[in-house]
């Protein structure tokens, strides 16, 4: 299956497919809460997400943005407390998918 789309010729990935691509070495509460404090790891950032206005542009989304979206993932780290990890990732993939979110590869790629 391809997950890269092209976007105004560039190379893209949804963010719900960040933890498969990366075999879940990057698990879905990384990647929140690296777009919440992208220079937690040090100087170079993780790579701003963005969607597409109604022009199809991208347009990227602040990092506040996410807090929202970082707490539903804690939340749900302490409902699945206990059970099999597949249903926790299940489950927050289910979180994150719908929000239509994308980086750019290379910049993923260079991060």
């Amino acid at each position: 299956m391809n997950v890269v789309v092209k976007i105004e010729g560039r190379d893209a990935l949804p963010i719900w497919v960040l933890p498969f691509v990366t075999g879940w070495a990057f698990s879905p509460d990384m990647l929140i809460y690296r777009l919440v404090k992208p220079y937690h790891d040090g100087p170079a950032p993780f790579p701003t997400a963005f969607n597409l206005d109604t022009n199809n542009t991208p347009s990227p989304i602040p990092s506040a943005q996410w807090y929202e979206i970082n707490n539903l993932i804690e939340k749900l780290r302490n409902e699945v407390k206990g059970q099999p990890k597949t249903e926790w990732r299940k489950r927050s993939i289910e979180i994150i998918k719908p929000l239509e979110a994308y980086v750019w590869l290379d910049e993923f790629n260079n991060w």
